[in-house]
């Protein structure tokens, strides 16, 4: 099935978890938008809140000048707001963190049964979310829908083969597929834009091809450059306080987090952590195969936060 671009759009989903990459591709999807006279009162921006996972505001002096120290889902809406468009937050129901853990998964390890039912309460929210803007279109044929993503190719090389994979790039560099899993027989047709798939790069990456540590770090150092003079020029808050810790606005405990970044987060997370250490040991089942969350906790105790020198690496997010 064809992509759908965003002049033929009856909406345009902007995927945000408040940080960087995603603040940046809504920049891009406005000023696109502004470009191709496309109405903003079609841009969405949605929120899947992964609630206890999700960082919180910042306390103290923990905030850096020219960052924002709103917690994640606030900075996610005050982006929407800064532009005028709609902002719609998936606020998940779950009591404890093992209920958002997919039990069901083959998986001996907690921080792959974790990633696989919080990515599936995520997919499953905004799909729930379109079904709804779908009925509030009220249109006579089935709505097409672009989903706005902020992937960036540099990222990993999980990233690299998927964006690889995608159907083609416009002549803006967007990457486009076609969402079959969120499209359905006769209500709506999903597409997928990635404005920052080649972010950084001088030409779209083939699948398996790596490229160097540096020119990672470079890519990035980019993107928060663009968003610092995005934020200078307009008044925009484009960079978390997280920032200041982790090089990525991700839950507390993502998977890809390397042990010295979990170390970071339960610094800064004490309680969450402990919580989620006394979860994993009721469940018999090891954050991975090197350490346990205690392991964790045990190097936050002694983690200088301000060391850069410490593991900062994050893993093969897909």
């Amino acid at each position: 099935m064809r992509t759908v671009g965003l002049a033929e759009a009856d909406l345009i989903c902007v995927s945000s978890s408040g940080g960087k990459d995603s603040v940046l591709a809504l920049c891009r999807t406005i000023d696109r938008c502004r470009a191709l006279g496309i109405p903003l009162s079609r841009v969405v921006v949605i929120h899947a809140d992964l609630g206890p996972l999700e960082w919180r505001a910042a306390t103290g002096d923990e905030c850096l000048p020219g960052h924002s120290p709103l917690s994640a889902p606030d900075l996610a809406a005050a982006q929407a707001a800064h532009f005028g468009v709609r902002f719609i937050s998936c606020r998940n129901m779950l009591r404890t963190l093992p209920e958002l853990w997919n039990t069901k998964s083959q998986s001996s390890l907690v921080g792959h049964s974790h990633c696989e039912g919080s990515m599936a309460f995520k997919r499953d929210q905004i799909e729930k979310v379109y079904t709804m803007l779908v009925k509030e279109l009220n249109l006579y044929r089935a709505a097409r829908i672009v989903e706005v993503m902020g992937l960036c190719a540099h990222e990993s090389s999980g990233r690299t083969d998927r964006l690889a994979a995608y159907d083609h790039r416009d002549d803006q560099g967007w990457a486009w597929t076609h969402n079959a899993h969120a499209s359905t027989k006769n209500t709506r047709t999903v597409s997928i834009a990635c404005p920052l798939a080649d972010q950084g790069l001088d030409r779209p990456l083939r699948k398996g091809e790596k490229i160097s540590k540096e020119k990672r770090a470079e890519c990035e150092a980019g993107v928060r450059a663009e968003c610092a003079a995005i934020h200078e020029a307009t008044g925009l808050p484009t960079l978390s306080w997280v920032y200041r810790y982790l090089p990525r606005l991700s839950c507390l405990c993502c998977v890809f987090m390397s042990r010295g970044l979990l170390a970071r987060s339960a610094k800064l997370n004490p309680a969450f952590f402990r919580q989620l250490a006394i979860d994993e040991a009721k469940w018999e089942k090891t954050w991975s195969l090197e350490f346990t969350l205690s392991d964790v906790i045990a190097d936050a105790e002694t983690l200088d936060l301000d060391d850069s020198s410490t593991d900062t690496e994050w893993g093969n997010q897909s």
